[in-house]
């Protein structure tokens, strides 16, 4: 089986994605195309960079139920999954106070629009303040949501999920630091993480 490796900087971020497989480097890079452009959409939808993003929209109606993609309802689900586990400590309500303190554009120039809204003068309210029905969801008046804190760890799931209906089974998907891996290296070992102390 042959390794490949593919890296860009996407969601504002360095994105790495390795791939083992004895497939033909036709189809692999097929399959790269396929998740490259699963993880631009991703930016594109729910970046709050972006004035054209779903969640952009989303900030600037809060108060009143919005209709959602099918996407933006299972990530918001997540998140309130990931704050009723955590009692709280994720709580994607949290925007504002990133704006209050100076994180208001993408690390990345490129990524960056003009003018990205500004939250500073909204709240952080509770996570159970995030109200969800059948493709719909409601944020209180004067609050912010922001996907960053597990946004990449529900994209990963779902290139994983991606990844092994084309028939791959040994990958590492890094997005800046957040990684998923399943099956074995070139040495046949599995994969390892190293961190740094």
């Amino acid at each position: 089986m042959e390794l490949y490796q593919q890296t860009k900087m996407v969601l504002g971020t360095h994105a790495l994605l390795t791939l083992k497989s004895n497939m033909p480097k036709t189809e692999i890079n097929q399959i790269y195309n396929s998740l490259w452009y699963k993880i631009e959409e991703f930016d594109k939808r729910y970046s709050r960079f972006r004035l054209d993003s779903e969640l952009t929209s989303f900030n600037q109606r809060p108060g009143v139920w919005n209709q959602t993609s099918e996407e933006f309802s299972e990530l918001l689900t997540a998140a309130i999954g990931m704050s009723e586990s955590t009692s709280g400590t994720f709580n994607p309500f949290i925007l504002p106070a990133l704006n209050r303190v100076g994180y208001k554009s993408s690390w990345v120039p490129t990524d960056a629009t003009a003018n990205p809204p500004d939250y500073s003068d909204r709240m952080v309210v509770t996570p159970n303040s995030l109200k969800l029905k059948t493709r719909l969801a409601k944020i209180p008046v004067n609050s912010a949501i922001d996907m960053g804190g597990i946004g990449k760890g529900f994209l990963l799931d779902k290139l994983a999920a991606s990844a092994e209906e084309l028939g791959i089974y040994n990958y590492w998907f890094s997005l800046g630091g957040d990684i998923i891996a399943r099956g074995h290296d070139k040495r046949d070992n599995p994969w390892q993480i190293m961190i740094a102390s």
